[in-house]
């Protein structure tokens, strides 16, 4: 059993569906496997000013009540992992409540299970698709964890597609798009790709 990296970035071979494990110690057995997705998550809430507190716990409340499905190691079949998300989720929570505070609508009219989120990109940084992952994380009754689906590049670069995967994100391909509307995955899908980074805001 381990951990490998797949078309996903980051797949989980050979691993029982469960609840997050604990080793005998205390610790988690995520961090045995994949000890930096922990140091991740313990760097980045160390250098956060305390006033965040609040709004980390508030990820950790809504990604326990999401429905995800977890093995005994705290991974997803994809590579995403609850406590290093909730560490790098968290100043993208910051910016939607309190920098752009964002307003939602009739977010009660998402239906259950797998569905495509479509949506047009712009702007050099992907601020778009980053609030509406959490509208849904945040807003959504039950949450919903939103899968992005990322470029190739993405998983070239030292660290990134790792730290993608952990959030959720997979490479944009047909299959792995189709694989998460089967399991009843909400998928977030940017036509455009990087081309809509470069167009003018208006």
């Amino acid at each position: 059993m381990g951990l490998g990296p797949g078309v996903g970035g980051g797949g989980i071979a050979g691993m029982p569906r469960g609840q997050r494990g604990y080793a005998e110690d205390g610790g988690s057995m995520a961090e045995r496997v994949d000890p930096g997705s922990g140091l991740v998550a313990q760097v980045t809430e160390s250098v956060t000013p305390g006033f965040m507190d609040e709004i980390r716990e508030e990820i950790r409340d809504q990604l326990a009540r999401a429905p995800l499905q977890l093995n005994d190691y705290g991974y997803d079949a994809y590579g995403f992992h609850p406590e290093t998300a909730r560490a790098m989720l968290t100043p993208s929570a910051l910016l939607y409540r309190n920098y752009f505070r964002v307003e939602t609508f009739d977010i009660d009219r998402v239906p259950e299970g797998g569905l495509l989120l479509i949506a047009n990109h712009s702007g050099q940084f992907a601020y778009d698709g980053s609030m509406l992952s959490m509208a849904m994380l945040l807003e959504a009754e039950p949450p919903r964890l939103c899968r992005g689906m990322g470029e190739y590049f993405l998983w070239k670069v030292p660290f990134m597609g790792i730290m993608a995967s952990r959030v959720g994100t997979l490479v944009g391909t047909p299959e792995n798009c189709k694989k998460m509307l089967q399991g009843g995955e909400s998928v977030m899908e940017i036509p455009e790709g990087a081309r809509g980074a470069n167009k003018p805001f208006r």
